[in-house]
């Protein structure tokens, strides 16, 4: 029996250009962008959605299937399977298989662009972001663009993340001081500086201690543009690491991959990287971490996860590896 009472959904008028493939259409994508733009993985099931969805829409159950299947005839949605086990395993007891679907936002953009509206795919993936309000534009420029360390570390493997954090934050502030400058914040700057006649190996591991403190043991740094926290899994339970950078310090944002994607190739077993910057753009950090540790396997650097995390089409995705791998190839024997 469905709920009595206002029902408040998300509409994009902009969506309106759909409106030539019907007239439901612009209501039930508004829908689904919302539903499917909030989710990372393939949540919506048409079998068991659709009739709710149609609810809260006020369409009947026909109307609202049909539309769907008008959009998904535009190639705009990924279908998926989910293989259920039966509880309890029987001679009559079947493997049922359900279906999913989540959106393919550079089709979805494709499409719009069909239809009149140009649209970026990050406004596009960013389309259910609640920190706007009610009646506010989402505009790219106030979107953050961020970069993540997925996965944990603890006990000895937190050592060796926090020796190597600090061992390439001194050596980028000694060797590429202009650089550093402008990607490491004041306090941080001046926390890095060598002292007269030390080795910047040697002071690594002096600001390495800072990292240990017992009770609150975790890599903390700040750039011009972002902050950057990986805390020990034993003291602190974190498994997603998050830089958010507002501004356009290009500096910032580089220095932030470097650290990450050092840690993701020195743990691959336990962490991986995902960035919303281009390949292009995080060769300025890989060729730091390169100088800074040069017998360090870079090729764990961008996986499957930083792909797919960007919401690729296939020829992207395709192009962006070629990038990486014309890279890595240029490193061999360097």
């Amino acid at each position: 029996m469905a709920k009595q009472g206002l029902v408040r959904i998300p509409f994009y008028p902009q969506l309106n250009c759909l409106r030539d493939l019907g007239s439901d259409i612009p209501l039930v994508m508004s829908a689904l962008l919302f539903w499917m733009s909030r989710a990372k993985e393939p949540t919506f099931c048409p079998k068991r959605h659709n009739h709710q969805i149609a609810l809260h829409l006020g369409m009947d159950h026909q109307s609202f299937a049909a539309a769907f299947e008008k959009l998904n005839d535009q190639g705009i949605f990924r279908r998926h399977e989910r293989i259920i086990e039966p509880k309890e395993k029987t001679d009559d007891s079947r493997v049922k298989v359900e279906e999913l679907y989540d959106l393919n936002f550079s089709a979805c953009q494709q499409l719009l662009a069909q239809h009149g509206f140009d649209i970026s795919l990050k406004l596009l993936i960013n389309a259910a972001d609640d920190s706007f309000d009610c009646y506010d534009v989402i505009e790219e420029k106030f979107l953050p663009t961020i970069q993540s360390l997925h996965g944990f570390l603890s006990g000895a493997d937190y050592e060796r993340a926090a020796l190597d954090m600090a061992a390439l934050t001194v050596y980028i502030n000694e060797f590429h001081e202009d650089f550093a400058f402008k990607a490491i914040a004041p306090g941080w700057k001046l926390l890095l500086a060598i002292p007269m006649g030390a080795q910047w190996q040697d002071y690594a591991r002096e600001l390495y201690v800072r990292f240990m403190r017992a009770g609150e043991r975790a890599i903390d740094f700040s750039f011009t543009d972002g902050n950057f926290f990986v805390p020990d899994h034993a003291e602190i339970k974190s498994k997603i690491h998050m830089v958010k950078h507002y501004g356009n310090k290009h500096e910032a944002r580089v220095m932030a991959a470097a650290m990450m994607m050092a840690l993701a190739c020195r743990f691959p077993e336990h962490l991986t990287f995902t960035s919303e910057l281009s390949v292009s753009q995080l060769i300025p950090a890989l060729d730091l971490v390169k100088e800074a540790f040069t017998d360090l396997d870079l090729s764990p650097a961008l996986r499957e996860d930083y792909y797919t995390s960007r919401r690729l089409s296939v020829q992207q995705q395709a192009s962006e590896e070629q990038v990486f791998a014309t890279w890595l190839a240029s490193q061999t024997g360097a």
